[in-house]
């Protein structure tokens, strides 16, 4: 099993289950949260080392959960994949500097690899 612990901040919970399977099988540590609220507080609690959320969800979007967690300091050595529907919008997350990104219906095997990649770079970037 993996020491890399994932966050998934979805509130589409069938998505959020979806995603949270996959990287389980694949030997990683799953936490999740329905919203941003939510996953801001599960950030402060466990320090994952990888966040994936969605940008359109109620309360709290995932571009506010983002800042938020880099604001209150736990995003400092943490990375950042975002989920959404909405493919053409890679300039807005380059704009908030995520690490990656991934369009939703997800694609269990691009899920895995955008993620092993997305640890990997990080690994050549310390």
């Amino acid at each position: 099993m993996s020491n890399e612990k994932i966050l998934i901040v979805e509130d589409e919970e069938t998505t959020r289950i979806l995603v949270a399977v996959e990287l389980e099988k694949a030997g990683y540590q799953v936490f999740q949260a329905n919203d941003g609220e939510a996953g801001f507080q599960v950030t402060k609690a466990i320090r994952p080392d990888l966040i994936i959320t969605d940008i359109v969800m109620p309360g709290m979007d995932g571009g506010r959960f983002i800042k938020r967690v880099c604001e209150d300091g736990f995003g400092k050595n943490t990375l950042f994949m975002v989920m959404t529907s909405h493919g053409q919008m890679q300039g807005y997350f380059e704009m908030i500097d995520v690490d990656d990104f991934i369009v939703k219906p997800v694609n269990p095997q691009e899920l895995i690899a955008r993620v092993k990649r997305v640890f990997a770079k990080a690994r050549e970037d310390e």
